[in-house]
């Protein structure tokens, strides 16, 4: 003990300088620091190997995500139509057998056409279940095309509402898949058979272009503009347009909807904005401010498109399922057909 209170340090053996020890270096070869028989150039090529993977891996990511799109756009263009857009009815012969013995002011009509879907294609033989409420002559004809679920039954009860006592023609036919009418629904071949029933109806009642309206609501309101903008091409005009809670396109209400990308799946497109400019006809654009199924701002923006052509109905208060109940909708649309449609013929 040296007088401190702790256990004293040894000192350090004779002859051994009291000082750090030295750091020691590895002078091994490369050749000498590798596993026995592996040389520099072999490690080499294994960093080469590592560095072509890592690249070959980097494309991974973005091949999946192109994968998830095609999934995507897959599912949408082949579900949406059935998930989405139509949904058909089923009404059978006997129903509408009694449903005219108790409404003998209709008729049912199977009417025969040929079609061809698309520009070039052979001419197809088709049919349609619909019905027909005869008319006084020289009277306006109402060609009526419904919305996404609606049956003949339906829209039966909406044209009596809208020609209550008027001698006016009506007639509606069910879409291909809809009460009995063969086939399944695609924005072409929806197109393509009301403009044929369009000109047949012409045809058979001697119908002039000018005492045709034609209404559409909803899904039927892009069947409805397309006819009319193939009957303007044609040089036959129909007198007037009347457009019930419309889309700008189907796309458009997708997004409203779903997400962005889901919308854009959908293979019909029905683009209202694209074709309504070319019908020619006077349009009248029905909208309630409730829709919650298409909304308010898609009719908007297709009367703003067609101004001044174009005359908006706003309803404030009522929805996409109950527009037609709201008070003076139907006498709005009567003196919208009396101006464009029955008095055309006296000028």
């Amino acid at each position: 003990m040296n007088g401190n209170d702790g256990e004293a340090f040894p000192a350090p053996p004779a002859g051994t300088p009291d000082e750090a020890p030295k750091e020691t270096h590895d002078t091994q070869s490369p050749s000498e620091a590798t596993p026995e028989g592996t040389t520099g150039e072999d490690l080499s090529q294994r960093r080469g190997e590592r560095i072509r993977n890592r690249r070959k891996n980097m494309w991974q990511w973005p091949l999946l995500v192109v994968l998830l799109i095609a999934v995507v756009w897959t599912f949408g263009a082949l579900f949406s139509r059935h998930l989405f857009l139509y949904h058909p009815t089923s009404l059978t012969e006997e129903e509408l057998m009694e449903m005219v013995a108790a409404n003998p002011r209709w008729s049912v009509d199977v009417t025969s056409f040929t079609v061809a879907e698309n520009a070039g294609d052979k001419p197809q033989e088709r049919s349609a279940v619909g019905l027909i409420r005869y008319g006084a002559p020289n009277a306006p004809w109402v060609l009526y095309f419904g919305g996404n679920a609606q049956s003949l039954a339906n829209s039966r009860a909406l044209l009596d509402s809208l020609l209550g006592d008027r001698p006016w023609g009506a007639a509606v036919w069910a879409y291909r898949g809809y009460d009995g009418t063969p086939g399944s629904p695609t924005e072409r071949r929806l197109v393509a058979d009301g403009l044929a029933l369009a000109r047949t109806l012409m045809h058979r009642q001697s119908v002039e272009p000018k005492r045709l309206v034609i209404v559409g609501q909803s899904l039927g309101s892009g069947v409805a503009t397309q006819v009319a903008k193939g009957l303007a091409a044609e040089g036959e005009p129909a007198g007037a347009l009347v457009l019930v809670s419309p889309f700008r396109s189907i796309p458009a209400v997708g997004n409203d909807h779903f997400f962005w990308p889901l919308g854009h799946t959908v293979p019909d497109k029905y683009d209202n904005m694209k074709h309504l400019p070319a019908t020619e006809s006077p349009v009248m654009i029905v909208h309630g401010t409730d829709d919650d199924v298409i909304p308010y701002r898609h009719g908007k923006a297709l009367h703003e498109a067609n101004t001044p052509r174009s005359e908006f109905v706003s309803v404030d208060g009522y929805g996409h399922n109950d527009v037609w109940s709201a008070p003076q909708l139907t006498n709005n649309v009567r003196q919208f057909i009396e101006r464009h449609a029955y008095q055309r013929e006296h000028e």
